[in-house]
């Protein structure tokens, strides 16, 4: 993961890298608060920032004010390091954003716990964020797949006649139509043994033997088929 080091004393930047590099983090170091600020534009991705407190110029107090006023860094953690271990100066730093202290001379056991242990909450707050993220995509995606689907609700007026459908402006439609129109479902269109007969009594065994045929045909090529 990335760290940002900030130290005014190149001592203390250099120790700080020897007890972290063990833990194969990509370190970042600079020695004022204008500095981090410029380095933080250039990683916006930066996982935690171990910040000294007294600083010439623009100390570990603005430079915390500065980041949290900042969209693109406001969520970066930030630790204090600092010599000033009284109540006073650590709440005063929790009330500027930090997430926590270490104090000067450090010592291992400790910056390692509180490094790793804000560094994991980072990673799950990502994790989180991410997660939310995909969620709100996956419900556009289905409110927007949901505006697209057509359904058909409640109970349809049909004539019992000629079997119309009435719409609700009071209009009558033969069921195809309606049908269409209010789903996906696209029709072709044949005609029914009744129909056959009803329409054309002449020749309606011829058609209906030849519809047998035609229909035993479709019924032995599927079954090839399968």
């Amino acid at each position: 993961m990335k760290i940002l080091l900030v130290d005014d004393e190149i001592r203390n930047l250099k120790l700080l890298e020897e007890m972290l590099g063990i833990f194969n983090h990509t370190l970042l170091k600079v020695m004022n608060g204008r500095m981090a600020l410029s380095v933080l534009k250039e990683n916006p991705d930066t996982d935690l920032v171990l910040l000294d407190v007294m600083m010439p110029d623009m100390d570990g107090y603005e430079t915390c004010a500065a980041m949290k006023a900042d969209n693109a860094l406001k969520d970066i953690p930030i630790i204090f390091i600092t010599a000033l271990a009284d109540d006073a100066n650590q709440v005063k730093g929790f009330k500027y954003g930090a997430v926590d202290y270490v104090t000067k001379p450090f010592k291992i056991e400790i910056l390692e716990a509180r490094v790793n242990t804000h560094l994991l909450i980072k990673k799950q707050r990502d994790s989180l964020v991410k997660l939310l993220a995909e969620k709100d995509g996956l419900i556009s995606d289905l409110t927007e797949a949901m505006a697209h689907i057509k359904t058909l609700k409640s109970i349809l007026p049909i004539c019992a006649s000629c079997k119309k459908i009435r719409n609700d402006e009071g209009y009558w439609h033969q069921v195809d139509a309606y049908i269409a129109t209010h789903t996906d479902t696209k029709f072709s269109h044949s005609i029914c043994p009744d129909c056959i007969t009803k329409l054309y009594p002449d020749i309606a065994a011829d058609l209906l033997k030849e519809m047998d045929k035609l229909n035993q045909v479709v019924k032995d090529k599927s079954q090839t088929l399968t």
